[in-house]
């Protein structure tokens, strides 16, 4: 069996990149799916195994993108929900104020990263911390 070439390997990387496919386990449970759960690296494919993940990825990032289709989709939705009902609204509009999001999860999210950079696995504990927030703001409401 002819093993991965240079080549095929930064394709690969380029590739996962472009899919949205950054975090490392996402990476390395994409390559355990390509692989039949042989490696979970990239420099220890073969050939066709590379270009198996190659051809996946090309057909992947030709579709058009849908936001539903992504895991993380309906646990940001929880987020944003409690966002609309505390209405952490744009002055003037009913649009949420998604910088405020981002600077709330920056300054007390476990991450301190924007509100759309958190990861499958990272989601949960700040839903969490997010409630707590929601929670006190319906305490308030509710004297």
């Amino acid at each position: 069996m002819e093993g991965v070439s240079k080549k095929q390997i930064i394709a690969i990387r380029t590739m996962l990149a472009k899919a949205g496919i950054a975090d490392e386990e996402e990476k390395k449970g994409f390559i355990l799916m390509i692989t039949d759960m042989r490696t979970d690296s990239i420099s220890q494919m073969t050939y066709e195994e590379a270009s198996k993940a190659h051809k996946f990825l090309k057909d992947k990032l030709i579709q058009p993108f849908d936001p539903k289709q992504d895991p993380r989709y309906k646990m940001r939705g929880k987020i944003l929900s409690m966002a609309h009902e505390m209405q952490w609204y744009l002055p003037g509009q009913k649009k949420l104020d998604i910088k405020r999001l981002d600077r709330w999860c920056e300054k007390y999210g476990h991450g301190r990263k924007p509100f759309n950079a958190y990861t499958y696995n990272e989601l949960p504990r700040l839903i969490r911390q997010f409630e707590k927030v929601y929670v006190t703001f319906l305490n308030q409401i509710a004297r």
